[in-house]
């Protein structure tokens, strides 16, 4: 059971000196979250030209959905991205338009095609370390695994090209400074432009580049389709590489949960929802105020920056009961690490159906694991949070 919030601020300097990058904010997560559920449910920045920083569950939703309010269409930084990435940097109707045309190919019967091809990746990385009896899970399975999943199986990007593309889109997230973070996101927009050049003068394999690259819409050129793909890959490669990492660091120290989940897949959908919801691996998103409005008591005004800090929202302790901890029955599970409202994420399909695959054959080939004594985890922030490493011991097969 998780304690009661203490009465006095523990975080104070984050109240109106809020960062997105914080490392007080990247090691002390969860805590920092329930002091401002208690005492800031919406804090403010100085950072970037100033923005503010929304919490709270229903205020968080609230503004996801009123897009007329919160527009997405100057980017989710503050301080903006050298390229728009489409279709979340953009609102109705380019962005409806959009929706439109890439949502057939990520719905869930379309995904559940690419069940058996995720699982042989799956196994594949799995038969590379397994007879080790050790593995550093995030280069050799969950990068690896995302990868495989998205540029592979999904758009049929060269797999020997990805290593590169994580590196640059890890620079484009968590650079220290705003000119490394524009140099990953070039690096990874050059490498979409020319792979969408090559498959232009390709015949069409009917997947879901074919259909960026056949889109139409006044106005949308040539770089927005790069921007688009390159969004879809970002994704694809940074999220469920997090969650599944976070999953596993949960399951190594809670022998309990892990027994259960390996003697029964059964158990497994329901899990998969609290870990994406404690993972919350996409943390914020920043949104452009298009008119004077209120937020949990605050007056912001037209032409303010604001961050939905998604991370937040999902451990807010009047939405999700004992909030801090791990519940892996909870059920329904209404969390939003997905997003809310028109810019829900469009692979949520994909990315369900990748974690679910990827703990399923995990735990049946390796259902007994643990952390070195010594491990400690170490975070990256930023609008996405992930473990730079994890390390797991096992006993080898036959031992």
């Amino acid at each position: 059971m998780s304690t009661e919030p203490s009465t006095e601020p523990r975080f104070p300097d984050l109240y109106e000196n809020y960062s997105i990058t914080s490392p007080v904010l990247a090691e002390n997560r969860e805590d920092v979250f329930e002091d401002l559920h208690a005492h800031c449910p919406v804090a403010r920045s100085t950072e970037e030209g100033g923005y503010w920083v929304v919490n709270g569950f229903e205020d968080v939703r609230r503004c996801a959905q009123d897009w007329k309010t919160f527009s997405d269409k100057d980017g989710i930084y503050a301080t903006p991205a050298p390229q728009l990435l489409y279709p979340e940097d953009c609102d109705p109707p380019l962005h409806t338009a959009l929706r439109e045309m890439l949502n057939p190919y990520f719905k869930p019967k379309v995904m559940e095609e690419f069940e058996p091809e995720i699982v042989k990746l799956a196994n594949n990385l799995v038969d590379d370390f397994i007879d080790d009896g050790e593995a550093e899970l995030v280069s050799q399975f969950s990068d690896a695994l995302a990868a495989g999943v998205f540029c592979s199986v999904i758009a049929g990007m060269p797999i020997e090209d990805m290593p590169k593309l994580q590196e640059d889109f890890g620079l484009a997230f968590f650079g220290s400074t705003k000119e490394e973070k524009n140099a990953g996101w070039l690096a990874a927009s050059d490498y979409h432009a020319e792979y969408l050049a090559k498959r232009k003068d390709e015949e069409p394999r009917g997947d879901v580049v074919d259909a960026i690259l056949a889109f139409e819409f006044e106005g949308f050129e040539w770089e927005d389709r790069v921007g688009c793909l390159t969004l879809l890959s970002s994704a694809g490669l940074a999220t469920t590489s997090a969650v599944f990492t976070d999953a596993i660091y949960y399951l190594a120290s809670h022998s309990d949960d892990r027994e259960r989940l390996a003697s029964d897949v059964a158990l497994v959908p329901h899990a998969l929802e609290e870990f994406i919801r404690k993972a919350s691996a996409v943390m914020c998103v920043g949104r452009r105020v298009m008119a004077d409005t209120e937020v949990a008591g605050k007056q912001i005004s037209a032409g303010d920056w604001v961050y939905l800090n998604f991370g937040a929202a999902n451990q807010d302790p009047a939405r999700f009961p004992d909030e801090k901890e791990y519940d892996l029955d909870r059920w329904p599970n209404g969390h939003i690490a997905f997003g809310a409202g028109p810019h829900r994420c469009v692979g949520s399909h994909l990315a369900r159906l990748d974690l679910r695959v990827a703990l399923g054959v995990f735990l049946s080939r390796i259902p007994n694991f643990r952390l070195p004594n010594d491990f400690k985890p170490e975070y990256q922030t930023g609008v996405i949070r992930d473990m730079l490493r994890l390390p797991i011991l096992f006993d080898r097969p036959g031992s």
